[in-house]
């Protein structure tokens, strides 16, 4: 297999993964909410992804506190970003939370995406690499 081909197919790997994942973070965040429904109370996750979303989440609750569903939520957003090639569709993923477009458009302002509305779509895009402001020292005068 060329060099070629075994990067593309590594980063379609990668993709898949990444979307997996995300669907699983989903997932948790359905089971864990107060409007469950019966389908996603008995979800089964693979063991090692139970143990991590409730040691990252919260580990002895049926519920999610705000906080760790903020904490959630800004979690998939930065993988969809980042699967997205740091430029997603914010009516698609508000779909997929199960939260208003006006809240969802928060959460993107505080991670720092700037939201771009083309034709009738509104995309969070988040520009890299990310450029921190620059702490200046004043010189002292002698």
């Amino acid at each position: 297999m060329p060099q070629d081909e075994y990067e593309n197919e590594y980063e379609k790997g990668t993709i898949a993964r990444v979307l997996h994942y995300i669907t699983h973070l989903i997932k948790y965040k359905d089971k864990h909410s107060m409007d469950h429904n019966g389908k996603v109370k008995n979800q089964k996750f693979p063991s090692i992804l139970e143990e991590k979303f409730r040691t990252m989440f919260e580990p002895n609750s049926q519920r999610l506190s705000s906080e760790k569903n903020t904490f959630l939520i800004n979690h998939v957003l930065v993988l969809t970003l980042f699967d997205d090639g740091y430029r997603s569709d914010i009516s698609d993923i508000a779909k997929d939370l199960k939260i208003g477009v006006v809240e969802l458009r928060k959460h993107w302002l505080e991670l720092g995406c700037k939201l771009v509305r083309e034709k009738n779509t509104v995309f969070a895009t988040l520009h890299v690499p990310l450029t921190f402001p620059v702490n200046r020292q004043k010189k002292r005068k002698m």
